[in-house]
């Protein structure tokens, strides 16, 4: 992890010099803090699709993000967190797990792609005890303005199990004080698909609060999640 840490304050250093560098090239800091909790449903099936075992895993994560948009349509930033999930082999016991994602996209006004290296200390679990590769990439397209948009999205989560999973589309929108997102969570870590709804609402000064949650079940158990977040924005003048 210690390689992963010199390279996320890689990754940040123009970010870092874009907020102090002055006025000419930047346009926006946004700073995140979040936390959630849930649970997922360790299923596992027989040859024609029959249920053997069915189990209900519970979880709590952290995350955070960090990132800077130039006045060119250019945002790079880090997304990082950590999570600890019961052992359901022992009850009494969490496993815990850790991750990075620097992350770089170009945002036009009716377009928008990035993505980045994910990087995690261990596999990430999917349905019916599949793993996704620890060392895996983030990315994510939009289709569509800020008022009305498309967009999917693929270890971009914040928190990554509460605030949505690993893949997540839908249809986003905004208004002056609030924007929505709604839509699915596609895969992992939970069996099934769920409903997403994310918002962000404008508070006082530069202060923001996003709300997150999913709905879903797979087999009678509970796949659902919620999570919320505070975010700081420091706009250029």
């Amino acid at each position: 992890m210690r390689k992963l840490k010199y390279l996320g304050f890689l990754f940040l250093l123009p970010l870092v010099v874009g907020v102090q560098g002055g006025k000419k090239d930047s346009t926006e800091t946004n700073i995140k803090l979040a936390g959630g909790a849930g649970s997922y449903a360790y299923i596992t099936r027989g040859c024609e699709g029959q249920v053997l075992t069915k189990d209900k895993i519970p979880f709590k994560d952290l995350g955070y993000a960090i990132d800077h948009k130039f006045k060119f349509p250019v945002r790079v930033g880090l997304r990082g967190g950590n999570i600890w999930v019961r052992n359901r082999y022992y009850p009494d016991k969490r496993i815990t797990n850790s991750y990075l994602n620097p992350n770089l996209s170009f945002e036009w006004r009716r377009f928008g792609i990035g993505a980045g290296p994910f990087f995690a200390k261990k596999d990430l679990p999917t349905r019916e005890g599949g793993k996704l590769r620890r060392n895996s990439l983030s990315w994510h397209l939009r289709l569509g303005s800020p008022k009305l948009y498309f967009s999917i999205h693929m270890l971009e989560s914040v928190p990554l199990y509460s605030g949505g999973g690993y893949i997540n589309l839908g249809l986003g929108g905004a208004s002056r004080k609030v924007s929505y997102w709604f839509g699915l969570g596609i895969r992992g870590p939970y069996d099934t698909e769920g409903f997403l709804i994310k918002t962000n609402f404008k508070l006082k000064g530069n202060w923001y609060l996003d709300l997150a949650g999913r709905l879903g079940q797979s087999e009678g158990v509970s796949e659902s999640a919620v999570s919320f977040a505070l975010n700081y924005k420091f706009k250029a003048r």
